[in-house]
C-alpha cells in the first residue's frame, strides 16, 4: 500500500514513476490510511469498513459504491469526491431515528426534534454556533459510528455528562434529517437559538 501511495503522489505532481492509485473494489477494511493523500484516486466499490481515513485527502476521489460503514472520517477532505451509492450520498435517507430520539429524552413536536449542542465545535473546525441555520457540507446515514460527517446534537443531560463546563445552546432540526449515532445524533441542517428566547429550552 505504501508503494501505491508514493506512486500516486508522484502522479499528482507529474513526476516520473507516478501512477494514479486504482483501488477499485480493493479490500481495505481496517487499514490505517489516516493522513493519506488520495485525491483523484479510484476507490470505487472499495471495502472501507473500519478503515481509518481521518485527515486523509480524498478530494475528487471516486468513492462511488464504496462501503464506508464504521470508517473513521474525522477531518477527512471529501471536497468534490464522487459519493454516489455510499452512506454519504445526498440522495440517501437516514434510518428512522424517532425511537432513539424519544429514548434519549429529546422532545419532538410536529416533526421537529429539539435538542442541545455545544456552543463551539468540539471535534472539527472552530465553528461558533451563534443563533441561525447551519447546513452540513457532508452528511452520513451510517448509524454505527460517531466519526462520520454531519452536525451533531444530543440531549441536554447527555451533553452535561460529557461536557460539564462547556457552554451549550438549544437547537432544532427536522426529524427526517436525523441519524442516530451512538448516544448522539447527527443531522443535515440545524437551527440554533439562545436559551432565553426559547420556552422549551428552559424546561428540557
Amino acid at each position: 500500500m505504501e508503494k501505491i501511495l508514493e506512486a500516486h503522489i508522484k502522479w499528482l505532481r507529474n513526476e516520473p514513476g507516478g501512477k494514479r492509485a486504482d483501488l477499485s473494489r480493493a479490500d481495505l477494511s481496517g487499514a490505517d490510511l489516516s493522513r493519506a493523500t488520495l485525491c483523484d484516486a479510484n476507490l470505487s466499490g472499495a471495502e472501507l469498513s473500519e478503515t481509518n481515513l481521518s485527515r486523509a485527502n480524498l478530494c475528487r476521489a471516486d468513492l462511488s459504491r464504496a462501503n464506508l460503514c464504521l470508517s473513521d472520517l474525522s477531518d477527512t477532505n471529501l471536497t468534490g469526491a464522487n459519493l454516489r451509492d455510499t452512506v454519504l450520498s445526498p440522495l440517501r435517507q437516514p434510518p428512522d431515528a424517532i425511537s432513539a430520539l424519544v429514548a434519549a429524552g429529546i422532545p419532538i413536536l410536529e416533526g421537529i426534534a429539539y435538542g442541545w449542542r455545544t456552543r463551539y465545535s468540539m471535534h472539527k473546525g472552530n465553528t461558533h454556533y451563534a443563533p441561525g441555520r447551519y447546513t452540513a457540507n457532508f452528511f452520513s446515514t451510517c448509524a454505527q459510528t460517531e466519526c462520520h460527517p454531519g452536525i451533531y446534537f444530543s440531549s441536554r443531560e447527555c451533553l452535561h455528562l460529557e461536557y460539564y463546563e462547556v457552554e451549550k445552546v438549544p437547537c432544532a432540526t427536522w426529524v427526517s434529517c436525523v441519524c442516530a449515532a451512538g448516544d448522539k445524533f447527527r443531522t443535515k441542517e440545524l437551527w440554533v437559538f439562545e436559551e432565553a428566547d426559547i420556552r422549551w429550552a428552559r424546561t428540557t
